[in-house]
């Protein structure tokens, strides 16, 4: 896992756009920060097992889940916290977690789901 890394200085309460990248243990996490920050974007990674305690102070007004090597449908894969898609912030799966996103949503909609099928 990567540790949090920043290469563009954002000082907290200057209204600065954050992207927050959560890492799952991708191999193109880094680079993906890379292309954040070249578009002038300040970025953080942080590790999925960490991110939780950051959020509030952090105030993403975005958030990348970069993949990793787990396989999404096993039992005891790691999952992003139910928070981060509470947030009312664009989120964007790269990798194996884009299906992890998309079982989320399914269970969180389940009921809104079967109404629709019913």
């Amino acid at each position: 896992m990567t540790q949090t890394t920043a290469s563009i200085a954002a000082p907290a309460g200057t209204g600065h756009q954050r992207v927050l990248i959560v890492d799952f243990g991708s191999q193109v996490t880094q680079l993906i920060a890379r292309r954040v920050r070249e578009s002038g974007v300040y970025c953080e990674i942080h590790p999925y097992d960490k991110v939780e305690a950051i959020l509030d102070a952090y105030a993403p007004k975005a958030i990348i889940l970069s993949g990793g090597p787990a396989s999404v449908t096993d039992y005891e894969s790691p999952s992003a916290p139910q928070r981060l898609f509470e947030m009312g912030v664009p989120v964007l799966g790269i990798t194996l977690v884009g299906v992890l996103v998309l079982d989320l949503i399914v269970l969180a909609n389940l009921p809104l789901l079967k109404r629709l099928v019913s």
